[in-house]
């Protein structure tokens, strides 16, 4: 699996989360949690507002920088598979 590098302060950055998605610039990284992505170790000022209230700060795990391009089952770095369909529509296995 392959691993994001780590932000560092002042990093503008691409996120990609079940809230929202855009731009921010990094305001903290908290080192010693950096891999225990539930405790959400990286801080951003968003570019955008991410809801009706204004609030531009915003806390994310390293596995959403980017939008999560590090994922080897994203769709976009999955490697396409030849599965072998047959004419009729039937996948062989064989």
């Amino acid at each position: 699996m392959m691993t994001s590098t780590i932000p560092k302060e002042g990093d503008r950055v691409f996120i990609k989360t079940d809230v929202c998605e855009g731009y921010g610039t990094v305001t903290h990284v908290d080192h010693p949690t950096i891999y225990q992505h539930h405790f959400l170790p990286i801080q951003l000022e968003l570019e955008q507002p991410y809801d009706e209230s204004g609030a531009t700060m915003f806390r994310v795990s390293l596995k959403e920088i980017n939008g999560g391009t590090d994922n080897p089952y994203e769709e976009s770095t999955k490697e396409k598979l030849d599965l072998g369909e047959e004419e009729d529509g039937q996948l062989s296995l064989f």
